[in-house]
């Protein structure tokens, strides 16, 4: 996943450090979503969930000087489960 976040920090916002912030937030988000146990209908899904993570991750990180993982995995878990809820009309 670093990978991932180097790609999509192309333009510099974030400092190595920040970089691997953003990776463990992201690994920790991703364990407790499989630890869930939840399903995906599809392998599409699943890339589609970890995109609208690591989005939220870097848009969260890009508006303040969030130098937490927990912080940044725990808002985006409450956005990802916000943003099912409403997809799902409840």
């Amino acid at each position: 996943m670093l990978k991932r976040f180097e790609k999509l920090n192309a333009d510099g916002v974030f400092d190595e450090e920040k970089v691997r912030i953003l990776s463990v937030a992201f690994e920790s988000a991703w364990q407790a979503i499989e630890e869930s146990g939840a399903n995906f209908a599809s392998a599409g899904l699943v890339e589609a969930t970890r995109e609208l993570l690591a989005l939220r991750i870097i848009e969260v990180a890009k508006a303040s000087d969030v130098r937490d993982h927990v912080h940044l995995r725990d808002d985006a878990l409450l956005y990802l489960a916000q943003s099912s809820r409403r997809s799902s009309g409840c």
